[in-house]
């Protein structure tokens, strides 16, 4: 009788296990449209860009961005493909290794690309949301509240120039948010996105 009461209740916490870890996953603002576009403002140190910035989810492993100037000239596009990032085309002047790397880590922070291939478990669970620790190519934490994210911090070991990300909404009803600010930690740097109205 014991042993048979064990494997029911074994069994049923299994199925609660499985049942919880799909539900916990959150959805990405990338899912909602077949594109997002935000009106951009990149600042460097002396260096500053403003344009358009077009970001695409095609599967949930294929994204795809460009930034282009307000008069149309393109001056990044770039693609990842399950999990790996690809330049199809960058401005002269921002081809270099350093600004490369940071600008992918940047732009897959922003797609929220390990949301997809990587490891996602509840952190913690309170009044102003849910906070998830994502461990993937880059390891952060995203707090989510009625599916719109609050704010991404990156975590790990040893990282310098921590990425962190904060979202502001107009409405209650869409998950795109309207606007979005990207910034790092001991560096003069900033990455402000608008909704392209």
């Amino acid at each position: 009788m014991f042993s048979q009461l064990s494997r029911v209740f074994i069994f049923f916490i299994i199925s609660f296990c499985n049942v919880y870890s799909q539900d916990q996953k959150p959805i990405s603002y990338l899912d909602q449209k077949d594109e997002v576009i935000y009106d951009m403002k990149l600042s460097y140190k002396e260096y500053y860009g403003s344009g358009i910035l077009i970001l695409k989810k095609s599967d949930s492993l294929n994204y795809h961005g460009a930034f282009i100037s307000k008069l149309g000239l393109g001056i990044l596009e770039f693609e990842i493909v399950e999990g790996e990032f690809t330049w199809i085309k960058i401005l002269k002047y921002l081809d270099k290794k350093l600004i490369k790397k940071v600008l992918e880590k940047d732009f897959s922070l922003l797609m929220l690309t390990d949301l997809d291939r990587g490891k996602v478990k509840i952190k913690n669970s309170d009044e102003e949301g849910v906070k998830y620790k994502v461990k993937g190519k880059y390891s952060y934490k995203l707090k989510v509240n009625n599916n719109k994210y609050l704010y991404l911090r990156e975590s790990g070991f040893c990282v310098l120039a921590r990425t962190k990300i904060s979202y502001s909404y107009n409405d209650d009803e869409s998950i795109v948010p309207t606007s979005i600010e990207l910034r790092h930690n001991m560096v003069d740097s900033l990455m402000k996105l608008d909704i392209y109205k």
